[in-house]
């Protein structure tokens, strides 16, 4: 071991070794670049669907508490009309649904001086389309409102 020596192949192999080391560390590198602007690129798209659908659940929000005070307002003054009573006299609770009815139709308690009845509504639906801010580049969201048309039944219940 002491008398052998280094030759010209050993130092050629030695250099082709470290290319490839060298290769392989700079592979590394870049394949961790490219999975890093992957990552990035997608981060960034999904925080941009993120804040669409934020702002579409925001107006889908608004909307159908727009129209949640419509319709019972509608229902006050149907009640108002049927039984000629004030408004003042009157109380909707539009939280009780009543089984049995229509799947367009709405069901409420409705307590008058005292006595509760049970109305059920007829309604149409209206589709709607509402254009969100240029930020989304005005992209469009349709809802269907289902707007009160008249008092099918008003049942005394006590």
């Amino acid at each position: 071991m002491e008398n052998e020596k280094i030759t010209t192949g050993d130092k050629v192999m030695a250099i082709i070794g470290l290319i490839v080391i060298f290769g392989m560390i700079a592979g590394i590198v870049k394949c961790g670049k490219y999975q890093y602007k992957q990552y990035m690129k997608n981060k960034e798209i999904q925080q941009q669907q993120d804040e669409l659908e934020s702002a579409e659940r925001n107006v889908t929000d608004n909307v159908h508490e727009d129209a949640k005070k419509k319709r019972l307002l509608k229902e006050y003054e149907l009640i108002e009309k049927k039984l000629g009573i004030s408004r003042n006299s009157i109380y909707i609770n539009d939280e009780v649904s009543y089984e049995g009815i229509d799947e367009d139709d709405y069901s409420s308690k409705v307590v008058v001086n005292g006595r509760e009845y049970m109305a059920v509504f007829g309604s149409v639906g209206v589709t709607k389309t509402y254009k969100l801010p240029a930020k989304y580049k005005h992209r469009e969201v349709r809802f269907t409102h289902y707007e009160i048309t008249e008092i099918k039944k008003l049942v005394l219940i006590r």
